[in-house]
């Protein structure tokens, strides 16, 4: 019986496909392996079982945008892993879905997935990386990986978890986006400091000045604006959204 068990169990491993998706940063294609009906359960599951946080959209698509990071980097390469980017996620996400079907029903408008994907190969590639010096300080900032992506959100996760009615949320993303995005703080003639993705280096960006990091929130803005355009549908210019509604089949 085991012996049968272990046998179907190779037969589905070795049946799995793979998926092709283009990868803006790595400006190529790259290979991932195609979603699982666990995964997917994942994926479904990405709501909140605090009664508080489950009409909470930031929240929910923080939970959701962890949950794909985790199963990106299951389904990848980890040196592959390593080199993306959060720009990447709504592209997979995309194909992820396509490949259960290339059409989606959103407000009365049924949405081509390949024509998105097909479109996202030509968007203008902006650049990943800036150094801004603003009032005697360095920033060195970029797009964050998909690694420090998910290592900032748990920790906004478990701040918002643990203080589900707090009036605080607007300030918070914006404090917490800035620690994706900065690598690194130089003062004057100083010595430069690496910005760890924690709650520790989260106080020290706290002590800035808010008009001194005005240009590294500008930069921020243009990579979100970037994003935006990995997922507007041709046609209507609507944007698709990308929520475990998506993987609804």
């Amino acid at each position: 019986m085991d012996d049968n068990f272990n046998s179907l169990l190779k037969q589905i491993e070795s049946n799995k496909k793979n998926i092709i998706a283009y990868s803006p940063t790595l400006q190529n294609d790259i290979e991932l392996k195609s979603l699982t009906v666990d995964q997917q359960s994942v994926i479904l599951d990405s709501i909140s079982d605090i009664y508080l946080l489950q009409a909470n959209p930031i929240y929910l698509i923080i939970k959701f945008n962890t949950s794909f990071n985790n199963i990106i980097k299951q389904n990848t390469d980890s040196n592959l892993y390593e080199k993306m980017t959060s720009i990447d996620r709504a592209n997979i996400i995309i194909s992820f879905r396509k490949e259960i079907s290339n059409e989606v029903d959103q407000d009365d408008e049924i949405i081509d997935l390949s024509k998105i994907l097909e479109r996202n190969k030509d968007i203008k590639v902006i650049d990943f990386n800036e150094v801004i010096v603003e009032d005697r300080f360095t920033f060195k900032v970029s797009v964050p990986s998909l690694a420090d992506d998910t290592s900032v959100n748990k920790i906004l996760s478990k701040k918002i978890k643990d203080n589900p009615s707090s009036s605080n949320l607007v300030s918070d993303i914006y404090l917490y986006e800035i620690l994706k995005f900065v690598d690194s703080i130089q003062f004057e003639d100083g010595e430069e400091v690496k910005i760890k993705k924690d709650f520790k280096n989260l106080q020290l960006l706290k002590k800035i000045n808010l008009s001194t990091l005005s240009p590294v929130i500008k930069f921020i803005e243009k990579v979100r604006s970037y994003e935006e355009e990995f997922i507007t549908v041709p046609s209507s210019q609507e944007k698709l959204l990308l929520t475990p509604d998506l993987f609804v089949i």
